[in-house]
């Protein structure tokens, strides 16, 4: 019966070479398909990264005070390059306390900022004006009096 056992299992097996090589070919496409993910994530976190700083860079500007009309209660802005800019990104300052309300109106690179209340803001003599856009601020001395 022994015998007769040992006969049934011999003929139906592998040779243990075979067995080798389908175990290798197994456990390689394995190994690719793991490595296959992996870079596919790398490669995604990597393309979202460079979308992010290539934003950041693009969001950041870069501007000069030209002119401040107090009469008007407006402040002209040359920015280096056309963007667009609304109200919400836009701070106006005098001696260090907000002004508000503001609006924001574009023509070309020159942002024209009108600030209700800048006049009444003004303090007889030299005062800081600060503008901010974009967390970006400079501040130029205005004489009013």
């Amino acid at each position: 019966m022994r015998a007769e056992c040992n006969k049934v299992f011999r003929s139906k097996a592998i040779s243990p070479v075979i067995a080798v090589v389908l175990l290798s070919l197994l456990a390689i496409s394995v190994v690719i398909l793991v490595a296959n993910f992996f870079f596919q994530a790398t490669e995604q976190v990597s393309s979202k990264g460079q979308r992010a700083i290539k934003s950041g860079f693009e969001s950041m500007i870069d501007f000069e005070i030209d002119a401040v009309n107090v009469e008007d209660e407006e402040i002209y802005v040359r920015i280096e390059r056309e963007v667009d800019v609304k109200a919400r990104e836009v701070s106006v300052y005098v001696n260090e306390e907000e002004v508000s309300p503001i609006t924001v109106t574009r023509d070309g690179r020159i942002l024209t900022i009108k600030a209700s209340g800048l006049k009444s803001a003004l303090k007889n003599g030299f005062n800081d004006i600060k503008v901010c856009v974009r967390s970006i601020c400079k501040k130029v001395k205005k004489y009013y009096g």
